[in-house]
């Protein structure tokens, strides 16, 4: 019975010493990031449109045109929306998705204009993909989903779903209302708005194109958005930082005490032998 206890003891102390080593470098991790958040160089908007040569990896600090579009599909305000429309088809042996796009329309840029806190007049250009990835856990990302229809291919007859029907008068859905290829598991329709006016720090990689600068994902590097304002990102870094702290000395802890219940154990063992 005590070789039994020893033999789970030492599972625990082996499994807990592998979790406090994972959490010792998920804090300092947790921290590096919360530096890089921190020191990277911070520009608003008319400091960035200003620069020849602007920084690989910055902050940004702007916020979304005041002007206001309708969204196509959920009929949502919004100051940019981005409707897709296509097929997934199954890709690779793990059985993955693939999306094929067959119709998109945005409300005038495939980019997210960002201006200014001034009069609104300058401006740079935010990537869709950086956009949607939250800065860190808990951060709010500056688009968000309204409309997400996945209506799987059940035969090849046409499928028929509220937002294929509502895009149906637009020839270009033509294509994926009904299964492209036997690999084409399901149509889907998306819509993703960027509300007006909303205030956003960006961690990206900027670089020029023909419209402007362009802030996009860095990648090898830590990038998001986060629609909190400074202090409540602030309290958000401490809080995760804090958590995985918590988390690590209740693991150590653990550990600790099951090490001394197997070296108990293992004492209690030899004494009877």
């Amino acid at each position: 019975m005590l070789d039994y206890l020893c033999g789970i003891l030492a599972t625990a102390v082996f499994l807990g010493l592998v979790a406090t080593f994972h959490m010792l470098v998920r804090v300092r991790t947790v921290r590096q990031d919360h530096a890089k958040i921190l020191g990277a160089p911070r520009l608003t908007v008319e400091e960035l449109a200003c620069l020849e040569q602007p920084p690989n990896h910055l902050i940004l600090t702007g916020k979304t045109s005041a002007l206001v579009v309708r969204a196509p599909l959920s009929d949502e305000e919004c100051a940019w929306y981005k409707v897709v429309a296509g097929h997934l088809d199954t890709v690779g042996s793990n059985e993955g998705e693939q999306l094929y796009a067959k119709y998109t329309k945005t409300s005038g840029s495939d980019d997210i204009a960002l201006v200014g806190t001034g009069d609104g007049s300058t401006t740079v250009w935010l990537s869709p993909e950086l956009a949607q990835k939250p800065l860190v856990k808990g951060a709010i990302p500056l688009t968000h989903t309204t409309v997400f229809e996945r209506t799987p291919y059940v035969t090849n007859s046409p499928v028929s779903a509220p937002m294929l029907n509502k895009l149906r008068a637009d020839g270009h859905i033509k294509a994926i209302q009904q299964r492209p290829n036997p690999d084409s598991k399901a149509a889907l329709v998306t819509e993703t708005v960027a509300h007006a006016s909303a205030q956003a720090l960006v961690l990206g990689r900027a670089r020029r194109s023909n419209k402007g600068v362009v802030i996009d994902v860095c990648a090898g590097a830590l990038h998001g958005v986060s629609c909190l304002d400074d202090a409540a990102l602030q309290q958000l870094l401490d809080r995760r930082l804090n958590l995985w702290k918590q988390t690590r000395k209740w693991v150590a802890g653990a550990t600790a005490l099951a090490l001394g219940l197997l070296a108990i154990a293992i004492y209690t063992t030899t004494r009877l032998q």
